[in-house]
């Protein structure tokens, strides 16, 4: 593969993305501020760019914990390509992404992650 075509001239440089960059807002990291967005695109860039799919706000949620408790069954597909942990618990409200999602009742994310969990 190449490396892409060339940008215009002048300009801010777009090309390069902090992907450890926290919101402004909510002193969230950015992949978590995607993921509970459910913004697939973004979570996929992120991590492309580097960001850490294990990250986690100061509750200790990572963005797997936050797509499973939300039923977000893309967003956890894309995590877990990513080689997201799904036996992180979260500090407070506990549990890991596992026991969220069938405490939520999200059955398909509940799949995604028992066939994730017997071919690892």
């Amino acid at each position: 593969g190449g490396s892409g075509g060339g940008g215009g001239g002048g300009g801010k440089n777009t090309s390069i993305i902090d992907a450890s960059i926290t919101s402004y807002t909510t002193s969230q990291p950015a992949l978590l501020a995607a993921t509970t967005n459910n913004h697939v695109e973004v979570i996929k860039s992120l991590l492309t760019y580097g960001a850490d799919v294990n990250q986690t706000d100061d509750a200790g949620h990572t963005a797997i914990s936050i797509a499973a408790r939300n039923g977000y069954y893309w967003a956890c597909q894309v995590l877990l390509e990513y080689k997201a942990d799904v036996t992180i618990q979260s500090k407070k409200g506990g549990g890991t992404p596992l026991q969220k999602a069938r405490k939520y009742r999200h059955f398909q994310v509940v799949e995604l992650f028992e066939s994730h969990l017997s071919e690892s």
